[in-house]
């Protein structure tokens, strides 16, 4: 159940900011610069609030080895997926097979590699405290 909670609270942090950063992106980035420009100027954004989120949740569960912080990160990126799929439609009017295709583009696989770096995050900031100690 620890790992479960790590892994939602982990998701809900960087999924809240994500929302609101993609806001930001649509509507201010996009119409000016593109959508792969505003992608890429939102990426930095969001891999520093995924490390600080999974430092939070990793430290607040006291991950006690890799497994508790690669748990967290592959609950999350589940939670990710399943939240991103579900939306697709009624946010972006897309459906399940647009999503899918939509990874084929550049913009798509901007979103890909975040992704996985968000899946990653909490094993690196695990990694990194375990180096310190």
């Amino acid at each position: 159940m620890r790992r479960f909670r790590a892994g939602a609270t982990y998701f809900a942090l960087v999924f809240a900011a994500g929302f609101m950063f993609g806001v930001v992106r649509q509507f201010a980035l996009v119409p000016r610069f593109g959508a792969t420009v505003a992608h890429i100027v939102e990426a930095p954004f969001i891999l520093a609030v995924s490390a600080l989120a999974a430092r939070r949740c990793i430290g607040s569960c006291a991950a006690r080895g890799a497994s508790d912080a690669v748990s967290t990160g592959a609950i999350a990126l589940a939670l990710l997926l399943l939240s991103e799929a579900l939306m697709a439609g009624p946010v972006r009017g897309w459906s399940f097979d647009q999503w899918l295709s939509h990874f084929s583009t550049v913009d798509g696989a901007i979103s890909l590699g975040l992704y996985l770096a968000f899946a990653a995050m909490p094993w690196v900031v695990w990694r990194l405290a375990a180096g310190r100690h």
